[in-house]
């Protein structure tokens, strides 16, 4: 994967926010895990991919809501510098609620999560604590702005032959307000120390395609590792057999977009003892739907072209197509009209995503 590729990736996938309600459906289906935490002083919670923090932020406010008064303590590891901002962005108004409240950022690895370090021991951390003074959401604003500097000069990636993206510097950013620093300080998560966590969540962790062995050994075993005793890993995933199938393999594309589903996952896991060295238990996956957004009937004559574009921008980037898969497609105008006929035929575009969860005994 090239660089280039990555930042069409990113255009996809900000469309595809913005034209899908798989935020709000997925949060929703995160909520009863949240419910179920058990009453305690300190929750430390790990999102593997925050992505623009829309499902963060509303974990947040679900944690609120059962438990006002217990300090969470949130990881979020994320190596795109845009969603890092676009995650900031929402924070103020999370901090004003639930002033017992830490944030850390970082973009470090799956298999670096646990102890908070680099693999490369020679990498020194890149380490930013904002302490936020103050009572409301516009202060705390203006005191995150002043990240910028500190993720635009810090916060790059690079792309390895195999197209895995990676940090250039291993980065750690701590938000916490003043009024809670001695609280928080004595519990944040701490660098080059064992770090476990009470609830995990991996969204969309890893594409769809990649090698069921490659899915387990670099997310969800270092994941399973970092949890703690009855700590919870809810992995959900896109699993196909939904509008994205049906159109792009009719005809557009010969490969399985979805090989693995949670029980195939869950099959490699025990027969090749995967997770060997802790007891785990394993919940049935279940399937679960979200769909692209309807634009109001009263601008449809408007939006039909750009609707359409954007539905075929969805389609490629949940089926993770390759420049080269897209490119037979997107040049060949009879591949084009077949493809907009067949979108435009559909009622819905929907879309299947599976969820499962792996429990630390």
């Amino acid at each position: 994967m090239s660089k280039n590729r990555f930042y069409d990736s990113r255009l996809s996938y900000l469309s595809f926010v913005q034209n899908t309600n798989e935020k709000k459906i997925i949060s929703k289906k995160v909520y009863p895990y949240i419910k179920k935490l058990p009453k305690k002083k300190v929750t430390r919670f790990l999102d593997a991919g925050i992505g623009d923090g829309t499902i963060t932020s509303n974990i947040i406010k679900k944690f609120h809501d059962v438990h006002p008064n217990s300090l969470l303590l949130i990881t979020g590891k994320e190596i795109s510098f845009e969603d890092v901002f676009n995650s900031l962005i929402k924070f103020p108004d999370r901090f004003v609620e639930h002033p017992k409240l830490a944030i850390t950022l970082t973009n470090m690895k799956f298999a670096e999560l646990g102890l908070l370090s680099p693999t490369n021991k020679n990498l020194p951390i890149i380490k930013k604590n904002i302490v936020l003074k103050g009572k409301n959401a516009y202060e705390f604003e203006q005191q995150l702005e002043k990240l910028d500097n500190f993720i635009n000069k810090n916060w790059g990636f690079d792309i390895d032959d195999n197209g895995r993206t990676a940090y250039v510097r291993p980065c750690l950013i701590n938000i916490y307000r003043e009024d809670c620093k001695e609280l928080i300080e004595k519990n944040i998560p701490k660098t080059h120390k064992k770090n476990e966590y009470d609830f995990i969540l991996a969204s969309q962790a890893y594409r769809s395609r990649s090698l069921t062995k490659s899915k387990i050994s670099n997310v969800i075993r270092p994941l399973a590792c970092a949890l703690k005793k009855n700590g919870t890993l809810l992995i959900t995933h896109s699993v196909g057999n939904d509008s994205v199938t049906s159109i792009l393999n009719n005809g557009f594309v010969k490969a399985d977009l979805f090989p693995d589903d949670g029980r195939s996952i869950l099959k490699f896991i025990n027969q090749n003892k995967s997770l060997n060295g802790n007891t785990y238990q394993f919940s049935k996956p279940k399937n679960y739907s979200y769909s692209f957004r309807k634009i109001p009937s009263e601008i449809v004559n408007q939006m039909s072209s750009s609707s359409l574009d954007s539905k075929i921008s969805n389609l490629f980037y949940i089926g993770q197509l390759s420049n080269d898969e897209k490119n037979l497609i997107l040049d060949d105008q009879k591949k084009m009209n077949k493809l907009k006929k067949l979108i435009l035929n559909q009622d819905r575009i929907i879309f299947n995503n599976e969820i499962f969860s792996i429990k630390k005994l």
